[in-house]
């Protein structure tokens, strides 16, 4: 730069101040006249310094720490690092030296390299992406965008979610976890094997080793797999498939409903179970060990085996070999009495002597006996009370138990002992000796019990359902396996097993009387228990399965286990209808019938067949009414008169096979029933003025009662299997005889038969038990009697 004189550098000096080291002027008129020349001086080769007036030149020199002329610093030394570089200029972000306050300083504009435009070295965040060091940078924390807070670029496996692209994310490659490869959520169908999986193939295919709910498949899902017969998906083994899987078959040890009547699993003959699986009965051909002397399979009583499955004999009814007779030939009579049959009365001269309960097995029969005051039994006083009473084969008094409450139901248990059940209204201690039970009573009803007794009548175990309404029990029927269907009436509502976590109530319902069915465990409690509103109560019969079929009726709408998912109803069709319905051991109702439509029906007594084929029924109705449980409409018959009396043959599954009528304009009254094991069946009631049995049948009998008007007789009558009329007969005096109950007795039938005579006739009377043959006469009393009689009916 050229100096100019001294006294230009004075006239100057204002503008110089202002251009603070500004460039150097050209010779350029600036056009504002400031009175001084301000031109310079452009020759070359000028002086280099300044003219102080002396007239010498100075020369400025950068790092002699004076700022001088154009130096915009000069702090004295060579350092670049400070605020003043080493060319007397300010340190700036640019310059490629790291002045004060700066990281870094290349000396360009680039961002992508390590030092920034603002001399700040790059890192992660800073919204630049480094060159070779950074995948990207998008300036922010957030990981579930394109790029993560540590400057990479997003990918599967990288443990974060990126966001619209990634379903999870977990950061690793394990495809059996809830996050799979692809960045996928684990899902039934995606190949791999993840929680709470048992397996997944990635295919719909169902029936191959994986379903498509990715569980393995097994004999119980449901589906048929290689290996398997069937799967019907439960653990049913009375269905057509068993729960292992392989279709039911005879000889599989389980019961096929509705396909076999017994199934023991082998190829023996000689028990209760056939290897075709039937239930074993005489005339199958097969000697049943135990239970038949012999079984030639034949309907032919004049060879070496009686249709009895006995060899025959002299006296056994059936005129054979040599015989001359039915009951003659040989070393016999010439007149036989009926085989093992007898009578005798219950006799009472004040006040009802009754028999409510009875049953017959191989030993004779067990009574409960309501003895009221001057009350006998066989001959014998008795003080009044109630009893159960053993009698043996012939009738004779084995022993008896004086009960302090009354039975109304008596049933023989298979595992030896009988079981009974009843009603009480006072405090009583059931039972004798050491082994008793105390049954406490609650105001305002009755209460129930049931009771097992051992075969010499001791008590065994008793229970009690106590509330404060009225609670009986009407009938047991005891299972194979030690439990007992136990059947009885309610009022209002009734709770079960109380005060434990097993409790059960039913109710509360209207003020009527309910039927009740359960389940009762000894030492357990009831299992389970159903109300069938407004039902009254008649009989109830056990399959070989242990299932049970109960009878009865009602005059209002029935209702089954109303207020539970298995309510249903049978509307009443007329002034009274029947129901006949089976239950299954777990309390499920297999079936419904309902009989009716007329002005009353009713069902009295059941009974199977020996052959466990099919259930005999006994009852009578009034007006036009319908026979079929499950067919409605299928056979409809009318009434004579008032009712008729009927037994009707019933299959296992609930279909009318058969039905035969006794009828006549008056009252016929069917009320028991009994299935010989001849495979016979007799029924009997009783009626009024006359009554025609057989219908068409050319050996058809009327019989007629020879009292009054009001008066009845007692008859039984035996068809065949096939519904074939064989015989009848009547039981017969001046006044009235009712059959109260019939029970099986091998081929002879045990009923108790009520006599009364209304209290009109003070005098005593003569009965006459089957006037169609030899009949037995006997002497009653004046008021109401009852007789117990066994007898084998028949020609």
């Amino acid at each position: 730069m050229l100096r100019t004189p001294l006294a230009r550098t004075i006239s100057l000096l204002p503008l110089s101040l202002a251009l603070a080291c500004g460039d150097d002027t050209t010779g350029t008129d600036t056009g504002t006249d400031t009175g001084t020349d301000t031109r310079t001086d452009t020759e070359s080769g000028t002086e280099s310094g300044t003219d102080t007036g002396g007239g010498e030149g100075s020369t400025a020199e950068c790092g002699n720490g004076v700022v001088e002329d154009d130096e915009v610093c000069d702090d004295g030394n060579q350092d670049d690092t400070d605020s003043c570089l080493s060319d007397c200029t300010e340190a700036s972000c640019g310059d490629g030296h790291v002045g004060p306050g700066e990281t870094c300083d290349d000396g360009n504009a680039d961002n992508g390299d390590a030092c920034l435009v603002g001399c700040v070295a790059a890192s992660c965040g800073d919204g630049y992406v480094e060159a070779g060091v950074e995948g990207c940078d998008d300036g922010n924390a957030d990981s579930t965008d394109a790029c993560l807070g540590d400057c990479t670029n997003a990918g599967c496996g990288d443990g974060f979610v990126w966001a619209d692209m990634e379903q999870c994310d977990d950061g690793n490659a394990d495809n059996t976890d809830t996050c799979v490869e692809g960045c996928v959520q684990a899902s039934c169908g995606d190949g791999y094997v993840g929680p709470g999986e048992g397996c997944d193939d990635g295919n719909d295919i169902d029936d191959d080793a994986c379903k498509n709910n990715c569980s393995l498949a097994s004999c119980g899902d449901g589906e048929i797999q290689v290996g398997e017969a069937c799967d019907d998906g439960n653990a049913d083994n009375s269905d057509d498939c068993l729960d292992t899987c392989v279709a039911a078959a005879c000889g599989d040890g389980e019961i096929w409903a509705g396909q076999e009547l017994c199934d023991d699993g082998n190829a023996d003959n000689t028990d209760a179970c056939l290897d075709n699986c039937v239930a074993a009965s005489c005339g199958d051909g097969e000697v049943w060990a135990g239970q038949e002397a012999c079984d030639d399979g034949n309907q032919d009583n004049t060879d070496d085996c009686t249709i009895s499955c006995s060899p025959p004999t002299c006296d056994d009814g059936i005129q054979s070999g040599a015989e001359t007779g039915p009951d003659c030939g040989g070393d016999c009579p010439n007149q036989c009495q009926i085989p093992d049959s007898w009578y005798f009365p219950v006799v009472d001269s004040d006040d009802y002597t009754l028999i409510p309960a009875m049953f017959a097995d191989g030993d004779g029969a067990v009574l409960s006996l309501e003895i009221s005051p001057n009350g006998q039994f066989a001959g014998q006083q008795w003080p009044a009370g109630t009893y159960v009473v053993r009698l043996d084969a012939t009738g004779t008094m084995v022993w008896q138990r004086q009960a302090p409450a009354a039975h109304s139901a008596l049933h023989e248990v298979d595992s030896g002992g009988f079981v009974g059940v009843g009603h009480y209204n006072n405090d009583v201690i059931l039972g004798q000796g050491e082994l008793n039970e105390t049954l406490l009573a609650h105001t305002g009803g009755n209460d129930a019990f049931a009771a097992k007794y051992s075969d010499d009548g001791q008590l065994e175990w008793a229970t009690s359902i106590s509330e404060t309404g009225n609670e009986w029990l009407l009938d047991v029927v005891p299972l194979s396996d030690g439990t007992y269907i136990l059947i009885g009436f309610f009022t209002w509502d009734i709770t079960l097993n109380p005060n434990t976590q097993d409790e059960i109530y039913l109710g509360p319902f209207n003020n009527n009387q309910h039927l009740f069915v359960t389940r009762y465990e000894p030492g357990v409690g009831h299992l389970w228990a159903q109300a069938w509103i407004d039902g009254v109560y008649d009989d109830a019969v056990r399959l070989p399965d242990d299932s049970v079929v109960l009878c009865g009726s009602h005059t209002a709408d029935l209702v089954y286990e109303p207020g539970t998912l298995n309510e249903s109803t049978h509307q009443a069709w007329g002034g009274g209808d029947a129901f006949l319905t089976r239950v299954s051991p777990n309390g499920q109702r297999t079936w419904e019938g309902q009989l009716g439509g007329g002005f009353r029906t009713y069902v009295r007594d059941l009974d199977i067949a020996p052959d466990h084929s099919a259930i005999y029924l006994a009852g009578e109705w009034n007006g036009m009414s319908s026979f079929d449980p499950l067919v409605e409409g299928q056979l409809s018959k009318s009434s004579l008169g008032a009712y008729d009396a009927y037994l009707a043959r019933v299959s296992l599954d609930g279909a009318l096979e058969w039905i035969e009528v006794a009828a006549s304009p008056g009252n016929e009254l069917g009320r028991g029933v009994v299935a010989l094991s001849n495979g016979n069946v007799v029924f009997g009631g009783s009626f009024a003025e006359t009554i025609h049995i057989g219908e068409d049948d050319p050996d058809a009998v009327d019989f007629v009662e020879p009292g009054f008007d009001w008066t009845t007789d007692a008859f039984f009558a035996t068809y065949s299997s096939t519904s074939d009329f064989l015989f009848a007969d009547q039981i017969t005096s001046p006044w009235s005889e009712r059959v109260w109950d019939f029970e099986p007795a091998g081929d002879a039938v045990l009923m108790a038969v009520g006599y009364l005579d209304a209290n009109v006739n003070p005098q005593e009377d003569t009965v006459t038990f089957m006037p169609g043959k030899p009949g037995q006469a006997m002497v009653l009393g004046d008021w109401a009697d009852q007789v117990l009689a066994k007898i084998v009916p028949g020609p």
